[in-house]
């Protein structure tokens, strides 16, 4: 007979690994299962960067205390251990295709000696699973490494969970398995949210870039062959970039954008001693997130109930927070909704009240609603500094601000773009995306595409 577990986690990045660890600290007996034979080991595109430090994101106050190698979390209460590398981050940079730019926030050098104003960091991510890993295996949990979970089922006194031929049985099951969760899926979640299109991601990470400023990582509204932005920061190994293309179109072809980019754009400057290290890529699908994240004993966490990119911040949160409220349930003898009902609570008044996601995924649609021309010109009026941030949520409601300052000068000199950019702010999302959606693949319909395997 194989093993009941009293906890399943699936998914070992950073809100698996927290809820594993956080699990296994606590005494339970836990089985971490990873499709990836070498967890720790970031493959897809990913930024990498720790957000929010300027204000509060998913209810938290998040700082970073790199003198001891901690992040802390002050309001849920408590720290993770992170001792790598790190770079300051101390706002964003938005490009017009013309090389017109936004800018959220300034520095001078005496505010990067001594840490003043940050807003965020690039950390190495591969450090951060590392060290999670390590704490999970110090405190007995079994990991299962290279098993594609295929389906989970609700059975008498727990959950079992199957994946390539294994099964495994537990009081209760954590799915933490991203954006594309096959867990969400099998539950029956997907039937009922909203879909609103596929984020089709591909890039390299770069030696040799040589980027205007180094602690303001860029957005570059982009139009070559289609609609996309392009997201460039310097990494925190000498000399490393990433340069990803980002597009709401799977028939977006990113090698053709890149090159482009890279060899004819007026940003060619920045990649004259250019050398590709490493093709990186990502499909992510986006839906709205779920009110209530449990079901048949398993609560979905992080990226698995959110819309996209609840980051890496989120996520532990939402796996520290997950873990203790499975101990809860066991300890009191309610093995159900009743018992991990604080981490309910929480992901309602943290995640689902606390942030609009239909404000972050504007962030990426602001090109298919402008042509560019006109973003061209709104970012040639647009002179003064905006406050320094890194919060997606936040940030168009920062620039749609300074848009509308000068608002009174685009009605005079350019008339028919206004009519556009009240459509673009007063149009729901979903409307926006039809067209756009209608191209994705949700995980129930899609069929294998190219970008699975290899990013250009």
């Amino acid at each position: 007979m194989s093993k009941h577990y009293d906890l399943i986690v699936v998914g070992a990045g950073p809100a698996g690994l927290m809820a594993a660890k956080t699990a296994g600290e606590n005494g339970l007996n836990v089985a971490l299962i990873e499709r990836k034979t070498d967890i720790a080991s970031v493959k897809r595109a990913c930024g990498q960067m720790l957000l929010i430090f300027d204000g509060p994101y998913f209810g938290e106050r998040m700082k970073f205390n790199p003198r001891n190698g901690w992040l802390c979390f002050p309001i849920n209460g408590f720290s993770v251990k992170y001792d790598g590398p790190h770079l300051d981050l101390y706002g964003f940079r938005f490009y017009s295709p013309d090389g017109n730019r936004i800018e959220l926030g300034r520095i001078d050098p005496e505010m990067i000696e001594a840490n003043e104003k940050r807003v965020g960091t690039v950390h190495d991510k591969s450090i951060l699973l590392k060290g999670l890993l390590k704490e999970a295996e110090s405190n007995s949990v079994e990991i299962f490494r290279g098993v594609n979970v295929i389906g989970i089922e609700k059975k008498r006194g727990g959950v079992e969970v199957v994946g390539d031929g294994k099964r495994f049985s537990a009081n209760f099951a954590i799915g933490a398995d991203g954006c594309n969760s096959r867990l969400t899926e099998q539950l029956g979640f997907n039937a009922k949210r909203k879909f609103y299109g596929t984020l089709v991601v591909a890039g390299w990470e770069m030696d040799g870039v040589e980027l205007p400023e180094d602690h303001f990582p860029i957005f570059i509204l982009n139009y070559v062959p289609r609609p996309s932005v392009f997201f460039l920061c310097n990494r925190t190994t000498a000399g490393r970039s990433i340069l990803l293309a980002l597009a709401f179109d799977p028939q977006m072809e990113h090698k053709k954008a890149i090159d482009y980019l890279i060899q004819h754009s007026p940003f060619i400057s920045w990649f004259k001693k250019a050398k590709k290290v490493r093709g990186v890529s990502a499909v992510e699908n986006c839906y709205s997130p779920i009110a209530e994240p449990f079901k048949d004993n398993t609560i979905l966490i992080g990226d698995a109930a959110w819309c996209q990119e609840a980051e890496n911040m989120g996520s532990l949160m939402c796996g520290w927070k997950a873990a203790h409220a499975v101990t809860y349930a066991l300890l009191e003898e309610k093995p159900n909704r009743e018992g991990v009902l604080s981490y309910l609570e929480w992901w309602k008044k943290s995640f689902i009240e606390h942030h609009d996601h239909t404000i972050y995924l504007r962030n990426f649609l602001f090109p298919y609603a402008l042509d560019e021309g006109h973003t061209n010109y709104i970012f040639s009026i647009i002179k003064e500094p905006l406050p320094a941030t890194l919060d997606a949520y936040l940030i168009p409601h920062v620039v749609g601000e300074a848009i509308g300052k000068v608002m009174t000068q685009i009605v005079e000199e350019r008339p028919e773009i206004a009519p556009t950019l009240q459509r673009f702010s007063s149009t729901p999302l979903e409307e926006l995306m039809d067209e756009l959606r209608e191209k994705g693949f949700p995980l129930k319909k899609r069929k294998r595409s190219k970008y699975d395997d290899e990013a250009l």
